[in-house]
């Protein structure tokens, strides 16, 4: 087992176990329609998914040989450690406060209702000792704002907690789909047309790739989070069918590619070439 399958690993310990819930952000994405082994009838909360965030964060800060030199460059580690771990606790709890869990469907303002979050966060930090605050608050502006290496691992963390969810729904037999949304958006079209899926795993993967494209600088914070989703891919593919050899398309049948196939339709579409690499080294 290598580094990554072992932080897939304590995820999957940390942050699924203990819920096997539905993201609220995926509801609607047909998930849950069908009675299964897991019959997910609440939404996850977003608690839960800050769990999933930061069990991914710690893990990778606990590996030191996975610990980005940027983020390791910036000195009184104590301090770093502990405004990352916090960030990816509470990052959604002004959302829950405000609104509840706000799908991403272009509906809503998104400068508008990330100030209003700024806002309620800053609340948050009065509650926590004043020789923190200052740290926590420039990291969470940070992650809001994808402008540092230290905000852009934190986003990673976010939108890979996602894509590992949507992996084990897939595997259980709840796959969904994207255009199960009651107002599917452009870019949910645009995605599945570039991956020739509609199921949230693979057209969130192709949307996290264009971001990665946009953050090339930091390809190699990058790296870590898509090796940890290549080695979810490779420990969960398998095809289900009945000892009649049904196609896996048929309803209730599904199948995990292990590997990302569709990265040069990606690159010809986007015109770009992905910085990363789809291929999990042992």
């Amino acid at each position: 087992m290598n580094v990554y399958e072992k932080i897939y690993a304590s995820w999957k310990f940390e942050a699924l176990t203990p819920s096997f819930a539905m993201r609220g952000g995926v509801r609607s994405c047909g998930c849950s329609r069908e009675v299964g082994a897991f019959d997910y009838e609440k939404c996850q909360s977003l608690a839960e998914h800050s769990l999933g965030m930061k069990a991914l964060v710690e893990a990778i800060l606990n590996e030191p040989s996975l610990i980005p030199e940027e983020i390791a460059a910036l000195g009184d580690w104590t301090r770093q450690y502990v405004a990352m771990s916090k960030v990816a606790s509470i990052h959604d709890a002004p959302e829950a406060l405000l609104a509840g869990d706000i799908c991403a469907d272009g509906s809503r303002d998104d400068v508008k209702q990330d100030l209003a979050e700024r806002e309620k966060f800053e609340e948050f930090l009065l509650f926590y000792p004043a020789h923190l605050q200052a740290s926590i608050l420039s990291c969470y502006i940070e992650f809001q704002e994808k402008s540092s290496a230290r905000g852009w691992f934190l986003y990673c963390a976010d939108k890979t907690d996602a894509i590992l969810t949507m992996l084990e729904y897939a595997s259980m037999g709840k796959a969904g789909s994207v255009l199960c949304r009651l107002s599917p958006t452009t870019q949910d079209h645009l995605n599945s047309e570039i991956c020739r899926s509609d199921v949230p795993y693979e057209a969130w993967m192709v949307q996290f790739c264009d971001d990665i494209t946009r953050y090339a600088k930091y390809k190699n914070i990058s790296q870590i989070f898509v090796n940890i989703i290549l080695a979810a891919r490779a420990n969960l593919a398998r095809r289900i069918g009945d000892e009649d050899g049904e196609e896996a398309c048929d309803v209730g049948k599904f199948y995990i590619e292990p590997e990302i196939t569709w990265i040069d339709r990606f690159n010809e579409a986007k015109k770009v070439t992905f910085p990363c690499s789809v291929t999990l080294n042992p």
